[in-house]
């Protein structure tokens, strides 16, 4: 179940009082991407690729906390540089190659791969190579979801051009926290499925996740040496009860509940009034 509207809503309350960090990350991120141009190809890439890293690294945060975030945590981000220049050479160079046989398949291919950032972001012993699998992996079933996704931004982007780029400081942050809840979303679907296991996002010698009968994009058995880090915070759930697009998931059926599942240690507050949980201290919003 793939629910866009509430990935978009929770992303909204999920921002809510915490915009000055991400706004700030976002325009750092503009001005030197504008500054290096496409004078160097390959150092605009690899600033590219270490300024999405730093990103994905705020935005996973937020995505497990609910307190502000300072600028250090952004600033934390860059010591997953070399993550994420080897997930973006590698994104790039089998898209690439997928996009030799035709137009179409790059974008799917790209979609496919679209979830590694996240993935070596939340689990940064892992191989690239492994993420990339786990990627596929999670996002089979979902890659025209996550394409429509992007397209339903389409008219806070052409906003943004009339603003001269100004309201991009908010909706680039908006875009980035949406997906971000779509990962975890599809991650939990695929574990509850058993599309992957737990296991398959620890290091522990060979990763779990290769497949010794895929092709060579991503196949070859990759070997970390310690446990990646994972949140064992309390499961929080979106209570969709209260929320404007309550009747939208509940006609779509996500489950009897009306509830949006992100996973473990996914701090989600409700869109209405905090209603207390008695078997958990801390609370499910």
């Amino acid at each position: 179940m793939f629910n866009r509207a509430a990935y978009k809503n929770i992303a909204k309350k999920q921002l809510q009082g915490r915009w000055g960090t991400p706004v700030l990350a976002t325009l750092i991120t503009i001005v030197i991407m504008t500054a290096l141009g496409s004078k160097i190809p390959v150092i605009a890439i690899c600033a590219s690729a270490v300024l999405n890293i730093a990103n994905v690294y705020l935005f996973i945060t937020l995505s497990h906390t609910k307190e502000k975030q300072p600028f250090s945590t952004f600033i934390q981000g860059f010591s997953h540089w070399l993550n994420g220049i080897l997930s973006m050479l590698w994104v790039i160079l089998w898209t690439f190659l997928w996009m030799l046989l035709f137009v179409i398949p790059g974008i799917v291919k790209f979609y496919s791969y679209s979830q590694i950032f996240f993935i070596i972001t939340e689990y940064p012993d892992m191989d690239v190579r492994t993420a990339m699998n786990l990627s596929k992996k999670i996002t089979k079933g979902y890659k025209m979801d996550l394409f429509v996704m992007d397209l339903s931004f389409i008219g806070w982007l052409i906003l943004t051009g009339f603003t001269g780029g100004i309201l991009g400081l908010w909706v680039f942050p908006y875009m980035t926290m949406a997906r971000v809840n779509a990962y975890h979303s599809i991650k939990q679907q695929a574990l509850e499925s058993g599309t992957v296991k737990e296991s398959d996002f620890m290091a522990e010698g060979k990763a779990a996740a290769e497949n010794p009968n895929s092709s060579s994009e991503g196949s070859s058995s990759a070997s970390t040496s310690t446990s990646a880090s994972s949140s064992t915070a309390t499961q929080y759930n979106w209570d969709t009860s209260n929320a404007e697009d309550a009747e939208t998931v509940r006609a779509e059926k996500n489950d009897e509940k009306g509830t949006v599942h992100l996973g473990s240690g996914v701090y989600i507050e409700k869109l209405g009034e905090q209603k207390e949980n008695p078997d958990n201290n801390e609370g499910t919003f």
